[in-house]
């Protein structure tokens, strides 16, 4: 019974480590949308990256938090006709604080 109550606790714990590592903030520097997209630059870990989601009303200066999602290199942009070094898709985008 102790066995098992430790490998239940076990579990929630490594569950809760793992969902905290996948968390990410950035602020941002600038946004681009599109008609289902909103691409946004932010600033995070001391460089700029991109991230792209669904379409969310974001301005330079404001505190984004996402969950990291499946990045892609040199990824073009057909809407808006640019090549992205390199860009992060993640499933939301929320606004943790205005400027």
């Amino acid at each position: 019974m102790k066995y098992l109550v430790r490998l239940i606790c076990g579990v929630v714990l490594s569950g809760t480590l793992i969902s905290a590592a996948i968390a990410a903030e950035g602020t941002v520097i600038s946004s681009l949308n599109t008609d289902a997209y909103t691409y946004v630059e932010i600033f995070r870990n001391n460089q700029n990256a991109w991230i792209v989601g669904p379409v969310v009303a974001v301005k330079p200066g404001n505190q984004v938090k996402f969950e990291e999602g499946a990045i892609m290199k040199n990824f073009y942009s057909q809407q808006l006709l640019r090549t992205f070094p390199e860009v992060m898709f993640v499933g939301e985008i929320t606004v943790a604080a205005e400027k």
